[in-house]
């Protein structure tokens, strides 16, 4: 074999490994956001409770669990305006989900996630509320 096709071969297999290992670091990457979504998930989990006792103490009836923030929790493509609502199939990524989730398993409450605005024009959002 001559020098030159051992040469091309090393610089192949080269890149294929530097590759490899890239890839490798994206995936441990990936999971290390994953992993930091899911203990967000339950810190906003852990303040469930506080929030409902919070807002019946004041004679409310609804609690906002959390505010949901586009792409990262919703499919934005979803309709807004005065009384949309956003189903479960829109929900997007880790938190927004496991929350959900733990409410409706945990809690035994269909958790309501509406659209919502600070009633200036300057900012809407989805948020995920319960109501007893």
């Amino acid at each position: 074999m001559s020098d030159f096709l051992n040469n091309l071969r090393r610089i192949t297999d080269g890149v294929r490994q530097k590759e490899a290992a890239d890839d490798a670091v994206k995936e441990q990457e990936r999971l290390v956001k994953i992993e930091k979504q899911k203990m967000e998930a339950q810190a906003v989990i852990a303040t469930i409770e506080l929030k409902c006792e919070a807002a019946a103490y004041k004679k409310q009836t609804r609690a906002v669990i959390m505010q949901l923030n586009s792409p990262q929790d919703y499919d934005s493509s979803v309709r807004t305006g005065d009384g949309a609502t956003l189903p479960y199939t829109a929900l997007r990524g880790v938190i927004a989900p496991l929350v959900f989730d733990h409410i409706v398993q945990v809690l035994g409450i269909q958790p309501k996630i509406t659209w919502n605005h600070d009633g200036v024009g300057i900012s809407s959002w989805f948020e995920m509320s319960i109501t007893w």
